[in-house]
């Protein structure tokens, strides 16, 4: 039996060609199995009262936990993770044994910075293949150092949350394929939420700006929270995507999250 590799963070992952610093990753195989109720059950024989009747319908969906570094900011564009039926692969790998998944859609992605922490990224998406034995890159990535949160732009936030979501359905054939034929990729959509020390104005249109993409929509929800005498009260604030995403653009208005 080979020795076991151990590696920084207990694992290594590529997302899209890029080696990441992997926090958490998983793929599973989803079933949705189609049975059939036994019509006579004698009490005393039978504990079961359903069988399988046929295969059903299989889907595989993973997701992978990160620490965000300037290697994978740059997929963060409108060109990339950020337009609708980006297709990818994701490569783990546990210090053993390698497993690769292809041709993944994005199904939700929540980018997240808080006091005294890293930018970590959460990646949760779907495919109508399911994974195999692979070669992943293993070694412990060495020369990409990960974004702090103090990295993140705006002064006085407290902690914030940028979450993408796309919805994507599988569509089958009534044939004897239990995996999907293909995916059907429906709409986008992204949210931020902040929480700061000063208020936050009402607006009625926002932009968020990074160096690779700029988002434009409305408010969603603003508030004040106060925790108590040992709290020093905070402000909320939802911003709510539009229809418009572009290319980065320069505004002394923007929500710079990402330096």
């Amino acid at each position: 039996m080979a020795d076991a590799v151990i590696l920084g963070y207990g694992g290594s992952a590529v997302v899209d060609g890029v080696q990441v610093l992997v926090t958490s990753g998983n793929f599973s195989r989803d079933r949705t199995i189609s049975y059939m109720n036994m019509v006579n059950v004698p009490p005393n024989h039978e504990s079961r009262t359903r069988v399988a009747f046929a295969y059903g319908t299989h889907v595989v969906n993973g997701s992978v936990g990160f620490d965000v570094t300037s290697s994978f900011m740059s997929k963060l564009a409108t060109d990339e993770f950020l337009r609708r039926r980006h297709q990818f692969n994701v490569g783990l790998h546990d210090g053993i044994d390698g497993y690769v998944l292809e041709n993944c859609y994005m199904t939700s992605l929540s980018i997240s910075g808080a006091v005294g922490g890293l930018i970590t990224l959460s990646l949760s998406f779907i495919s109508a293949e399911t994974w195999s034995s692979g070669s992943v890159a293993h070694d412990f990535i060495r020369d990409q150092v990960p974004f702090g949160y103090w990295q993140s732009g705006n002064t006085d936030v407290r902690e914030w949350t940028l979450s993408v979501n796309q919805d994507v359905q599988p569509v089958y054939v009534n044939e004897d394929e239990v995996l999907p034929r293909y995916l059907k990729v429906g709409l986008w959509d992204a949210s931020l939420e902040v929480t700061t020390l000063d208020q936050i104005r009402e607006h009625d249109d926002i932009e968020i700006s990074t160096k690779t993409f700029t988002i434009k929509g409305n408010t969603a929800n603003s508030g004040y929270n106060y925790g108590g005498q040992t709290d020093l009260g905070t402000y909320t604030h939802r911003f709510d995507s539009g229809t418009e995403l572009g290319s980065a653009l320069d505004s002394d208005n923007a929500i710079i999250l990402v330096s």
